[in-house]
C-alpha cells in the first residue's frame, strides 16, 4: 500500500488451515478475525478480493470473493460423482455452473470473482489428477465452443472481469484474441441469474431481463453441457416482461432467428457450446425502428448504449464507451432504414 498499490487480493483462504491459539474462538471467527486485520492494513479505500475464502467470514470486509476454485482452461478433466457434479471442481465444466449458482450475491454481498476469462482456446495440465500421460489436448483442452460458453456465463454475470492471457506474446495481439477481450468490458450492469436454478444443479439456463426505457430485453444463455451436439429448449417461465411473443436473435451466429414465442429451441447447439440469444419485446410503435441485437459487448446492449430515441420513423442511438471498438447494432424495422449521421 505504501508503494502505492490499491487492488489486494489474499488467496488459499481454507478455513480448515486457521488454527486458532484462542481456544475460545472458532475456525470461522479466526478468518474474520484475520480479514478485519487485512482490511485495517490496506485501508477502506483499497480493493480487496478474497480467493479460496468461504463467503460469511469476509462479508462486509471483502469487496470481491473467489465464487470457486481455479476456472482452469480445460473441459471436464475429474472423474464426476453418482449425480453428476464434478469431485474436484477447477475446471470450466465446474466454472459455469459455479458462476450461475453463487450469482444471487454478485453486487449484493460482494462482487463475485469467477476467475479468468479467456481469449483463445488451449489446453492447460496445472493441476492434473492422475498420469501426466493421460491428459490429452484433444479431449480435455478448452475448444471455441467451451470457450464461448464460459465468457458468455461470465459476461452476463456482472461481477469481475479479469484475464491473465500473456499479452506480449503475438498470438494475443490478433484481432480475434483482443476482439473476445474487448466485447467482456465493462462488466455487464445488468447482473445475471440462474433461471432454473431451483430444478437445474447445472445452471443451463442463464441471464437476465432488463427494462430499460427504450424497451424490454432478456440476455440469455443457453449451455449444452454434454459431449455430443444437442438441440436446446428455452424456458421463458422467468421472461414475463417479454410478453407472448419476441424477437430473438443469436451473438455467436450474429443471426436474426425471428419472432418467437415459448416453443423456441436453439438447434444443433456444438458439444459444450451454448446458444447465447437476445430477446426483445416487440415495440407498441411499429413506425419506429427496435434494436433487437448488438455485437459490440457479450451483454447485447446492457453495457454499450447509453440510451436510444426513436419516434416518427427516426432513431437516435447514443454509445457509451463500452465493449469493442468495432461492431454491430441490430435493428427491426418494417421499412427501408437510412443512416443520416454517425
Amino acid at each position: 500500500k505504501e508503494k502505492g498499490y490499491s487492488y489486494f487480493k489474499f488467496d488459499y483462504n481454507y478455513l480448515h488451515d486457521f488454527r486458532p491459539h484462542n481456544q475460545k474462538m472458532t475456525h470461522y471467527e479466526v478468518m474474520r478475525h484475520l480479514f478485519g486485520l487485512y482490511r485495517k492494513a490496506i485501508g477502506e479505500e483499497s480493493y480487496m478480493l478474497a480467493c479460496g475464502a468461504p463467503t460469511r467470514p469476509v462479508i462486509g470486509i471483502a469487496d470481491a470473493n473467489r465464487i470457486a476454485w481455479d476456472a482452469i482452461a480445460r473441459w471436464k478433466s475429474f472423474p464426476l460423482a453418482d449425480d453428476g457434479i464434478p469431485t474436484l471442481p477447477t475446471d470450466i465444466y465446474d466454472g459455469i455452473y459455479n458462476i450461475a449458482g453463487s450469482a444471487v450475491m454478485n453486487n449484493i454481498i460482494y462482487h463475485n470473482d469467477p476467475d479468468v476469462a479467456y481469449m483463445l482456446p488451449r489446453a492447460e495440465s496445472h493441476i492434473w489428477q492422475g498420469p501426466k500421460e493421460n491428459f490429452d489436448p484433444d479431449i480435455h483442452g478448452l475448444k471455441w465452443p467451451g470457450l464461448q460458453t464460459w465468457n458468455s456465463y461470465v459476461g452476463l454475470l456482472g461481477g469481475m472481469t479479469l484475464v491473465s492471457e500473456p499479452l506480449y506474446e503475438e498470438k494475443y495481439r490478433q484481432p480475434e484474441a483482443i476482439r473476445m477481450l474487448e466485447i467482456l468490458n465493462p462488466p455487464s450492469p445488468d447482473k445475471g441469474w440462474s433461471m432454473n436454478g431451483d430444478i437445474d444443479p447445472w445452471s443451463r439456463q442463464f441471464g437476465f431481463v432488463t427494462e430499460k426505457p427504450w424497451g424490454i430485453s432478456a440476455s440469455v444463455a443457453l449451455w449444452n453441457k454434454e459431449d455430443e451436439a444437442a438441440d436446446l429448449n428455452l424456458d421463458t417461465y422467468t421472461h414475463e416482461p417479454l410478453g407472448q411473443e419476441f424477437h430473438a436473435w443469436s451473438f455467436w451466429e450474429e443471426k436474426y432467428l425471428g419472432k418467437v414465442n415459448g416453443s423456441l429451441m436453439a438447434r444443433d447447439v456444438p458439444p459444450h457450446g451454448c446458444a447465447l440469444l437476445r430477446l426483445t419485446k416487440p415495440s407498441d410503435d411499429t413506425g419506429s425502428p427496435l434494436i433487437i441485437g448488438s455485437t459490440l459487448h457479450i451483454s447485447m446492449g446492457s453495457a454499450e448504449l447509453r440510451s436510444v430515441k426513436a419516434a416518427n420513423g427516426e432513431m437516435v442511438i447514443e454509445m457509451t464507451k463500452g465493449g469493442a471498438r468495432n461492431g454491430k447494432i441490430f435493428l427491426y424495422y418494417a421499412g427501408s432504414l437510412t443512416v443520416k449521421q454517425t
